[in-house]
């Protein structure tokens, strides 16, 4: 996996030759920034967080845009409504659930009217992270795994329960594992 400077270099780049035809004092102009400073940022200098953030505003780019790793992602076939995404979701998570299989359950357990957990199973709108977190949270996950379409061809499904009372060693042993067949995968197509 790469870092976030090199995804964040290599988007820089990409941005630089597609809108600015690699002309980094334009692109320096475009961003009200200096010149030397593009010439850092595609070389050697990591972007943090707030100047990629700055530059998705000013070029008028999705949030994130930046950190994202257009190598390695197949790009996504149709456009996916969040409302969709987060409904089918939860319904999944509250069938799988002993405790949480009722509207009124995930609640008390969140925090989140139920009138709002009803709402956003029935699609009627498009949740706030706050209460995507909440509701997360909930059921010992992130905020993130709400929203991830069940299409993702990235998604891993795997027992999260299970996998959070693993001990360090292994769950490193999980990830040393994961990695070798993707080395190894890459190895055959390289052939």
């Amino acid at each position: 996996m790469k870092p976030i400077s090199g995804i964040r270099r290599a988007n820089l780049i990409y941005l630089l030759e597609t809108r600015f035809e690699g002309n980094q004092t334009q692109m320096a102009k475009a961003l009200g920034s200096l010149p030397n400073l593009i010439s850092r940022w595609t070389r050697d200098k990591p972007m943090g967080s707030a100047a990629a953030r700055n530059i998705e505003r000013v070029l008028k780019l999705e949030d994130y845009w930046l950190d994202n790793d257009r190598d390695n992602v197949p790009l996504v076939a149709q456009d996916v409504e969040i409302s969709d995404v987060v409904s089918h979701n939860l319904r999944v998570w509250m069938d799988k659930s002993e405790d949480l299989k009722t509207q009124g359950k995930v609640h008390r357990a969140s925090g989140v009217n139920q009138s709002t957990v009803g709402r956003v199973l029935n699609k009627e709108i498009d949740p706030t992270i706050s209460t995507v977190n909440s509701i997360a949270k909930a059921f010992g996950r992130n905020g993130y795994e709400l929203m991830i379409p069940n299409s993702d061809p990235r998604q891993i499904q795997y027992d999260r329960d299970r996998y959070e009372k693993l001990d360090q060693a292994d769950k490193e042993k999980i990830a040393s594992f994961i990695e070798f067949v993707l080395s190894q995968a890459q190895k055959e197509s390289d052939q």
